[in-house]
């Protein structure tokens, strides 16, 4: 979706609908009519309209993290799944235990560690010398 055209589409023909500005833009409904309510309360400059990622930045801002949760830890995940015969059920039974209260349960953790590593194989012989996650693929 290009939020920029999207976004112009909104205040330049305001007399469009939802469902053709979609169809312009390539992007849902929904998403016109999000962007849409979000518009009414804010008012943009033209540089401000013709920065993508100042745009972005704007109306896109993460989801709040209660503090009680606790990230993931990135690094240590890596550095479990690398190890031989580690699934990655293993690896989130490992950041459970080392975090008393998780921030992802393990179907989250398992579509975030797909998104940040690619397809986990599982290096099953200590002979193999692989690292287990290097592009997704067997190494």
């Amino acid at each position: 979706m290009n939020l920029k055209q999207l976004i112009n589409l909104i205040l330049d023909h305001p007399e469009l609908s939802n469902a053709r500005i979609g169809r312009l833009s390539r992007s849902s409904t929904r998403t016109v009519y999000r962007y849409r309510k979000l518009l009414q309360d804010v008012s943009l400059s033209a540089a401000e309209r013709s920065d993508e990622e100042l745009l972005r930045a704007k109306f896109n801002r993460p989801r709040h993290v209660p503090a009680g949760k606790t990230p993931i830890d990135w690094s240590q995940t890596r550095a479990v799944l690398c190890t031989p015969n580690v699934t990655v059920r293993d690896a989130w039974e490992q950041y459970r235990a080392s975090r008393p209260l998780p921030h992802v349960g393990y179907s989250r953790f398992r579509r975030q560690v797909r998104a940040r590593f690619g397809k986990v194989y599982i290096v099953s012989s200590p002979g193999s010398g692989g690292d287990a996650l290097v592009n997704g693929s067997r190494s």
